[in-house]
């Protein structure tokens, strides 16, 4: 998560991140946002508390945050994701690219980017070797999925 969120460019030093779910891939997520200097929140749909904002404190932000990261299985409905400026969603079962979304003034990353980054990192590490080349097999990947898209 730290890699693909590195790869992403966003500066998170000392900014407000929402964290969406609070599962077993949430805590990784805030371990990742801290290691880069976020402030991390939980989001939940159940009680607030220490740490824990509920999905109406979050729609009811008055100015747009840097990152929400969604661990959920569920879509974030369109007056929680106008809240942000870039939205990361670890499901990559839906292929959205990384794109901007215009009608919403967001970036989206999408989980499949993060799928890329932890499969090059682990031959990293089996191989000792750097690879890299995380956005390139990435654009790849995706321009093969939308060739097959179409036939």
């Amino acid at each position: 998560i730290v890699e693909t969120l590195k790869e992403t460019n966003i500066n998170l030093d000392g900014k407000e991140c929402y964290i969406f779910g609070t599962g077993g891939s949430s805590k990784a997520v805030y371990y990742a946002l801290k290691e880069l200097g976020g402030i991390p929140y939980f989001v939940s749909r159940g009680k607030e508390g220490e740490g824990v904002l509920s999905y109406n404190t979050v729609g009811s932000l008055k100015t747009k945050r840097e990152l929400a990261i969604n661990c959920t299985p569920k879509e974030l409905d369109n007056k929680i994701l106008s809240k942000f400026n870039n939205v990361f969603d670890l499901k990559y079962s839906k292929v959205t690219d990384v794109v901007s979304d215009k009608s919403l003034d967001i970036n989206r990353i999408d989980g499949l980017f993060m799928l890329v980054v932890q499969g090059i990192k682990s031959q990293e590490l089996w191989q000792s070797k750097k690879i890299g080349l995380y956005k390139e097999i990435y654009s790849e990947l995706i321009k093969e999925i939308k060739k097959q898209e179409i036939n």
